[in-house]
Parts: C-alpha cells; structure tokens; sequence
C-alpha cells in the first residue's frame, strides 16, 4: 500500500537581502508572492524517499547535507533516501555567491530549516495514497537562447542580429505530471515537470517566477491545502525569449507562462489511471568529475580585463553582453581557490512504473531529450540542480567550444567537457536495472 504526504513552508527573504541571478548587486524592495520549500513523502513497504523542491536560485552541496541531517535526525529515513532540488528562480533569497552577490547566513539558516520543517511534516502527515503520472507538451514557452552566427561561432541571446543563422538545438517541449491524491479521490500534490530557464520577472522584487503561478492556479481550482511541487527540467541552453516575438519579453510573461501551464496541468491531473500499489526504490549513483582550471593564457587575460586595459575581445557581442570585468574578477578567485574535482550525485527515485531522476548543475536540454528518447511513453522527471555539488553550466561536450555564456567559467565549480554525457550515460544505467 503506498503512503504519501506533502507539506510546504514559507522561506521569503527579508526586504533589504540580497537577489542573486544577474551581475549586479540587488537587493530586495517589494515581494511579487512568497517563495516555498515544499516536500513530498512517498513511501511503499518500507521503502520511503523524500523530495523536496526550494524556490531558489541553487543549492550549495553542504546546505543539501545541512538539510538531510536534520531530517533524518528526525525521521529515520537514510540521507541518501532524500532529493532536494532548486527552481532557479533569479528573484529569490540570498543562497548562492557568484559575481557581485553573497549567500546571507541568516537566509541559509531560514532555507535549510523551512526545508527540513516541510520534509518532516510530510514525512509525519503520510497517508494511504494514489498516484498517477502523464505526460503532455506544452509548446511556444520554451526557446533555445544560444544561435550559430554567421562567422560560425554561438552566441547567447544575440536577439535580432541579422547574422543569425539559426538556434542550436531544440527545446524539449516535455511537460511532466504526478496526482498525489488521498483514498476519498482528494488531491494532496501536484509534482509538475518542465524546462525553462526561470529569469522571466527580472527587478527587485521577491518572486516565486512561473512555478508561483502554478501553485496559485492549483490552490485555487483544487484546494488551498494542494501542494505544488515544481521540478525543473534541463533547461541550461533555453529561456522565455522567442527572438521573432517580442511580446515574450512582457512584464507579466511569468503569468502567462504559469497560466499555460496550469492549463496543460489540469488536463493531465484531472485524465490520470491512479494506483495505490506503486514500489518506491531509490538508487544512487556518484560520479567523479574534473574541474576545469584556468589556462596561462586566459589568466593572462582575466588580469588586462580586471585592470580595464584593451583584451582585444571587448568588442564581441557576447563579452560586451555579459560582463567583460565581472568574469575576468570570477577566473582570478577561481585560480585561488584549490578546486580540482567535485562528486556528483545522480539519483533515480522510481515510484511505479515511472520516475524522478535528480541531476546536478544547470544542464542542457539536449541530455533530458537523450534519456526520453531511450525510454519513450514512459513517464520520466528530470529535476536539474538537484542535491547541490555543481553550481554551473553543464553543456553539451560540442557547446564548450563553440562559445556563448553558458561555458565560460567562474569562480564555483566548472566541470569538464564530457560530463553531461555521463550523468545522462549513468541516468540510462540506473534506468536499466
């Protein structure tokens, strides 16, 4: 018999804190809605795991073990039983440091308890449960940012540039559903699965972003209690901006987005074969990676940018775009700091038939769309930035070398070429057991 329970609690900065995600320095004025750590218990002879989503830009590795310790202190459950995952949000708290932004020790401590607080309860609160999975598209809110120009080189978000030639991929459209519902039919969670860069709102305000949205939808049409748990997908290489429409850009695209997709949502949610015998197994598999170092050369030149003096580089579109000064001061911490390998962590939570595989870091769409593709019609999660240990991008071994944002380095953990190919080869090994 499967048992299941969700909580969620409030974990909104203080007015005046800092909002990590851009290169400035921007603090808190206003809040759009508050920001949530939420948590689904699931647990089926015996066998229990936990996930646990944080509306947050990213997770560091020891506040992902801060937080386990404290719920299995408290529950029982094994640490490695437990999925903690962020949303990304670019107006959330202060949890990362990168650029001109500081993680805020107060904010860590409200994050890591809210999140434990959520897990516990929803751990306490398990009932005998349904769940169902279904998987949709939701098309027209998903764009691949990064473009192959003219003189062969990928440039991110290079906007109406006549020397577009084209996009490089294809944003998966994938929408992933899970009902948690009670024995009487009533709805305790929706689980919602899907990739796109969350960095629609922008400003100084608190923001939740599109998943906020969602929950506000839910709560709304199926009950004030429903617990909305987003996991986003792979979405290192998308965002919200369609280059030909402009209107993508809007003030208020974040509702758009998070009204679309509660339309989608509530299809699947009210459409599902449910099932009360669902085996719940966790299995996780760890991978040592390389850290990428800066070259003579590049240090040669993060030294001539920091001082301001001519790199021969200031006129290219991406160095112009993205901060010529901030990423030369990032790749001179990063040659100080002694950072040469990370563990990584890939978890696969099944439950029934279906699963959530959790991954590291910001990664690219392409390596979901790998893992669906050897598996199709079968209903697979995939929560980016999940469980902390890589705050990068981690693209495509092709993307490293072609340029664009997303591969040049900073002064956290930059992994080496190859790795998003092995956390998608080691996903497809878990997936075969």
């Amino acid at each position: 018999m499967l048992k299941c329970g969700a909580s969620e609690v409030k974990i909104t900065p203080n007015l005046g804190m800092g909002i990590p995600g851009y290169f400035d320095d921007r603090r808190a004025d206003g809040i759009l809605d508050d920001l949530y750590a939420k948590a689904l218990a699931v647990e089926s002879d015996g066998e229990c795991a936990i996930v646990i989503v944080c509306d947050t830009i990213n997770l560091d590795r020891q506040d992902v073990l801060r937080m386990r310790k404290k719920i299995s202190e408290k529950t029982g459950i094994c640490p490695d039983r437990i999925s903690i995952s962020a949303t990304h949000t670019h107006t959330g708290g202060p949890s990362w440091s990168g650029f001109e932004s500081h993680r805020e020790p107060e904010y860590l401590n409200r994050m890591i308890s809210g999140a434990a607080e959520a897990a516990i309860t929803a751990y306490e609160s398990m009932r005998p449960a349904k769940i169902g999975f279904g998987i949709g598209e939701l098309t027209g809110v998903s764009f691949i940012r990064r473009f192959f120009m003219k003189d062969g080189s990928v440039r991110t978000n290079p906007g109406n540039d006549p020397d577009v030639v084209r996009e490089e991929g294809e944003p998966d459209n994938t929408l992933t559903v899970a009902r948690v519902e009670d024995m009487d039919g009533r709805l305790i969670a929706a689980v919602t699965n899907y990739g796109v860069h969350l960095d629609t709102v922008g400003g100084t305000k608190i923001c939740a972003d599109y998943p906020g949205v969602l929950s506000e939808r839910i709560k709304e049409a199926y009950g004030k209690d429903v617990v909305s748990l987003f996991l986003t997908g792979p979405c290192g290489n998308t965002n919200h901006i369609n280059v030909k429409d402009p209107s993508s850009c809007a003030p208020d695209r974040y509702r758009q987005i998070g009204d679309a997709m509660f339309e989608k949502v509530r299809v699947l949610l009210d459409g599902m074969n449910m099932e009360s015998e669902a085996p719940v197994r966790v299995e996780t598999k760890r991978l040592l990676v390389n850290l990428r170092r800066p070259t003579a050369e590049q240090l040669e030149w993060a030294k001539a940018a920091a001082e301001g003096r001519d790199t021969g580089m200031e006129k290219e579109g991406d160095n112009k775009m993205f901060a010529t000064k901030l990423f030369a001061k990032e790749m001179l911490v990063l040659q100080e700091r002694d950072l040469y390998a990370a563990e990584l962590e890939i978890k696969l939570i099944r439950i029934g038939g279906s699963c959530i595989a959790a991954w590291p870091g910001e990664v690219f769409v392409d390596f979901g769309q790998t893992v669906r593709a050897a598996y199709p019609g079968k209903a697979i999660m995939i929560a980016e930035l999940a469980n902390g240990g890589a705050e990068c991008y981690i693209p495509t071994r092709e993307a490293y070398g072609r340029g664009g944002y997303e591969p040049r380095m900073t002064s956290g953990g930059n992994v080496e070429e190859g790795t998003g190919e092995r956390i998608a080869e080691a996903t497809l090994e878990l997936l075969g057991k």
